[in-house]
């Protein structure tokens, strides 16, 4: 019996902001999109760069996780805040030293929550530990076999 890994796991994609739509497009309900903001995250452009992926990609055509480095004083907190006003699914969280990151994290984005009147919980933080994307298909899934 032959299996087919793009049957049984989830696609994560990681993408640019500038990601043009027609790359997107194949992607609707078949990935989770992360676009990789971590480098200038709290950046006026980069609250736009993730603002326009959001805005191509709806609920419905699966979750979009902005990548984001740690913050680190206020200013992060009011980037998470920010961030989350966009409603993306949660936040792949780069450069995660370990679980005290992680509850860091986790307490920003539940202030972000509270303070945008989102559900407690309702964002996800999937934590990235180093900094290389190589664990992301940077590749697109459709140019690649499927056969088992």
């Amino acid at each position: 019996m032959s299996v087919n890994r793009f049957e049984m796991t989830p696609l994560m994609l990681c993408v640019l902001p500038d990601v043009p739509t027609s790359e997107l497009a194949p992607l609707d309900g078949a990935a989770t999109v992360i676009v990789d903001i971590r480098q200038d995250w709290a950046t006026e452009a980069a609250f736009h760069s993730a603002q326009s992926v959001i805005d191509r990609r709806s609920k419905a055509t699966g979750p979009t996780l902005l990548r984001v480095g740690m913050p680190d004083d206020d200013t992060g907190q009011n980037t998470i805040t920010r961030l989350t006003a966009l409603r993306p699914a949660g936040f792949a969280l780069s450069g995660c030293g370990g679980v005290a990151d992680i509850q860091r994290f986790d307490v920003m984005l539940r202030v972000a929550e509270a303070e945008q009147g989102i559900e407690p919980g309702s964002l996800v933080v999937f934590a990235e530990v180093g900094e290389h994307a190589e664990f992301f298909s940077r590749h697109h899934p459709y140019g690649m076999s499927r056969g088992g």
